[in-house]
């Protein structure tokens, strides 16, 4: 009989570039400083590969792979980083300021923090966090059981309660369909979180609230688009301005508008209302496949074609002029023949190619965020980066100065033991029930 091979391991790489001065890399220093290239960081080696315990080596079959941890999920706040384990464990490191992580012998030793540190899985009563979000010195994430748990957006840990941190069309909009959090997302000092699918909810700090010309006291508004109604499909956030995509393909943008990041060709800086943001000769096109947005511009993909508004003073979008788009204008890369994602970092831009597994960048490169090994301050054209990874690429991130690559493989596999593992546990701490008769 033929012997069945069941695929169980699973591996990671983690390849990151850049500023590291805060521990936003885990605790990984370059090789060379002036290398400026994505080098694999080691930094998470004693979280992602933990040591057998005791009892396993009794046991050698125990001793595998299998072990390991993946990252599930990761996002970069200004200056630090927030990831979770697909063992729904939480992590951050970096800059803790203000005491953001909720660490509870905080003091002025630990307002950077190199090592990743654990958030205690206690604090969200150990539900399945499902989404997070990290805006400059804030981050927030959701739970399977619809809750949001805030660090930083109000001064410190704040498990978000509906009924007072959200304003009262909450109870108006969640009456008949309950309150299931669909999209959330973050900027310098505010989050935006969607609630089944249409409901749109700003919050933001309370010392920024005035520039979003926010009069109500409760953390989150609602902050609907004017004499519109539709399904919210993607939201993508700047640091002071937000994009949504809706199911009818559509976009709306908010928020500040000075180097005319909101695509609408007009000259104010800032808008505290919804604009329309079209695509050249918008009716030949036909689905728009992805929105992004880096500090002071937006990215949209539509019909695997790149369009860019907004800031240009770093040739993050791949050509040298002009050094600002009002509009969204179609951005021609060479080479560019397959599909692909976009990450938008502070003021550069990474290019996920899908079927190549490979990434082409462009952009400010002063603390060599573009990992590509080019010396200059900024790359004009967007070029190909010659590694080639040999496991799949599930997370390409930006920060303000960093670029995060993970390559892992196994991950599906990982995720569904461990839903698996959840499961049995469950069912063996429920109490055997006797059926007696009478």
């Amino acid at each position: 009989m033929k012997k069945q091979h069941i695929l169980e391991f699973s591996e990671y790489e983690i390849y990151t570039t850049g500023e590291y001065g805060f521990g936003q890399l885990f605790n990984h220093i370059p090789k060379s400083i002036t290398n400026k290239e994505f080098e694999i960081n080691n930094g998470l080696s004693n979280i992602l590969e933990p040591r057998p315990s005791p009892s396993s080596l009794l046991n050698t079959s125990l001793q595998s792979t299998t072990n390991k941890k993946l990252i599930s999920m990761i996002d970069l706040g200004e200056d630090f980083t927030v990831f979770v384990t697909h063992d729904n464990l939480l992590y951050v490191n970096g800059l803790n300021e203000n005491n953001i992580f909720n660490i509870s012998d905080f003091n002025q030793t630990k307002k950077i923090v190199k090592e990743p540190y654990l958030i205690s899985s206690e604090l969200y009563n150990k539900e399945e966090i499902t989404k997070i979000s990290c805006g400059a010195s804030h981050f927030i994430f959701i739970t399977n059981n619809k809750t949001i748990y805030s660090f930083g957006l109000q001064k410190y840990f704040t498990k978000i309660n509906y009924n007072i941190h959200f304003d009262e069309n909450y109870k108006l909009n969640s009456l008949q369909q309950g309150n299931e959090i669909s999209l959330i997302g973050s900027g310098e000092s505010f989050s935006v979180v969607i609630i089944n699918n249409y409901f749109i909810y700003l919050g933001v700090k309370p010392g920024a609230r005035k520039s979003f010309s926010l009069k109500k006291k409760q953390l989150f508004n609602y902050f609907p688009i004017k004499d519109k109604f539709a399904k919210i499909k993607q939201l993508a956030c700047g640091r002071n301005h937000f994009i949504l995509l809706t199911e009818d393909n559509e976009l709306y943008g908010l928020g500040k508008n000075n180097f005319g990041q909101l695509g609408n060709n007009l000259q104010k800086e800032y808008l505290d209302s919804y604009c329309k943001l079209t695509l050249p000769n918008n009716n030949n096109f036909k689905q728009i496949q992805q929105i992004a947005c880096g500090f002071h511009f937006t990215m949209i993909i539509c019909d695997n074609k790149l369009f860019a508004c907004g800031n240009n003073q770093y040739f993050q979008f791949g050509i040298s002029s002009p050094q600002k788009f009002t509009t969204l204008t179609e951005i021609l890369i060479k080479c560019l023949n397959e599909d692909f994602k976009v990450t938008c970092g502070g003021n550069h831009t990474i290019i996920h190619l899908m079927k190549s597994n490979q990434v082409m960048c462009a952009g400010f490169n002063g603390s060599g965020e573009l990992g590509i090994g080019h010396d200059g301050m900024c790359l004009k054209q967007f070029k190909l980066y010659s590694r080639k990874f040999d496991k799949k690429i599930t997370h390409v991130l930006c920060g303000r100065s960093v670029s995060i690559i993970v390559t892992q493989t196994g991950l599906e596999i990982a995720l569904f033991k461990q839903k698996l593992l959840n499961h049995t546990l469950f069912y063996k701490n429920l109490t055997d029930l006797t059926i007696t008769s009478h």
